[in-house]
């Protein structure tokens, strides 16, 4: 189970996707810096075409990396969340065949009708006690996998909504440089006016990528309350198997 939490983690908490969309718009930034010539915003707006042919095609190769990335790491983590069911399916299996063959020995050391009855009580015990820390592990895998999914689809909306903003910015920079490049009397501030939508775009984002963050803040804190029922549900099991295995010995050897 710890891979597949770091696994999980990877996905929640790894900045990786939010780091695209920042690199993006960084990379829109500084490309917009580069444009400035001596000539100022004539040499900018008699390139303008070229610069949003450039910052549109960035943006297309910096969401399909995002797409992709996205889509690894859901892969990743639903086939180890299918590799670990399907580990404690064969595990569960192998622990009731050597269980029932522990219960055939003890029904052979059964000489006497109580002996027997014992025997019988020991084993309902048991199998009861089994049931029902399977139940309590399974329940605990299934909500904090249901908090994961929650967690995934908030941080995808979280991400998205960067994408969004940032494509805004950038459409509405770019109708506004047509605009002033059109313009004689702002033809002279165009470049600057652009670089500074494009210089408020990305500090937005900076901004609005710490509540993404925050979405995922809590996944460890899932993860170690599910580790905490999981390990007292096996506690407790012991317990009941201790003072069923000590009664249990205590009657058997008994002539």
């Amino acid at each position: 189970m710890i891979v597949v939490y770091k696994a999980m983690r990877k996905l929640l908490l790894s900045s990786i996707l939010v780091a695209l969309v920042l690199n993006l718009v960084s990379a829109s930034q500084a490309f917009a810096e580069t444009k400035q010539q001596p000539n100022g915003d004539g040499v900018f707006c008699s390139q303008l075409s070229v610069t949003e042919a450039r910052l549109d095609s960035a943006l297309k190769n910096k969401l399909d990396k995002v797409s992709s990335e996205r889509s690894i790491q859901i892969n990743s983590m639903t086939k180890r969340f299918d590799e670990h069911s399907q580990k404690l399916i064969e595990d569960r299996e192998l622990w009731d065949k050597n269980r029932h063959e522990h219960y055939v020995k003890l029904e052979e050391k059964a000489m006497t009708d109580v002996q027997k009855q014992v025997v019988r009580d020991f084993e309902a015990t048991i199998d009861t006690a089994v049931a029902k820390r399977r139940a309590t592990v399974d329940s605990a895998i299934t909500a904090f996998r249901s908090t994961v999914s929650s967690q995934i689809s908030g941080r995808t909306g979280g991400v998205d909504n960067l994408i969004t903003s940032y494509k805004t910015a950038l459409s509405d920079a770019e109708i506004s440089a047509k605009q002033n490049c059109a313009n004689p009397a702002t033809v002279a501030t165009a470049h600057q006016t652009f670089r500074g939508q494009l210089e408020l775009a990305r500090k937005n984002i900076q901004e609005d990528r710490l509540g993404v963050d925050k979405i995922n803040s809590n996944v460890q804190q899932d993860a170690t309350a599910k580790r905490t029922i999981i390990d007292a549900a096996i506690s407790e099991f012991r317990i009941t198997l201790s003072q069923a295995s000590n009664s249990l010995k205590k009657t058997l050897s008994q002539k």
